[in-house]
């Protein structure tokens, strides 16, 4: 996957730059840069696109795009542009008030019952 991440490889051994840290993530940068780069510029444009669209358009994808990148997040939790797609979407969601929807629709269905 391109947004693998792996330990820096440097070949330095100054003891000046082997600072102790409990940053997790010191030291560590993707395996494929070019990929990465790439994949986070999607997501930039998404962050302009996704707010642009219909509230149908959206309306209909907004669960399972969430599935997806909150899927994405706990599997590469290291890779905050999983983090920042998911607030996009819940940012538009909250928007088109999909979610009032939703809790007018489950509460008429438990009317109905």
């Amino acid at each position: 996957m391109v947004t693998d991440i792996s330990p820096l490889q440097d070949g330095s051994t100054n003891d000046s730059s082997d600072v102790a840290t409990s940053d997790p993530i010191s030291g560590l940068s993707a395996k494929t840069p070019k990929d990465f780069q790439v994949y986070m510029n999607i997501i930039a444009l998404l962050e302009e696109v996704l707010p642009l669209q219909y509230e149908d358009q959206l309306q209909a994808h907004v669960s399972r795009l969430c599935w997806f990148f909150i899927r994405c997040s706990s599997e590469q939790p290291l890779v905050s542009a999983h983090y920042t797609s998911l607030t996009t979407i819940l940012v538009c969601a909250q928007k088109i008030h999909y979610f009032e929807k939703k809790k007018v629709f489950i509460y008429a269905c438990k009317v109905q019952d």
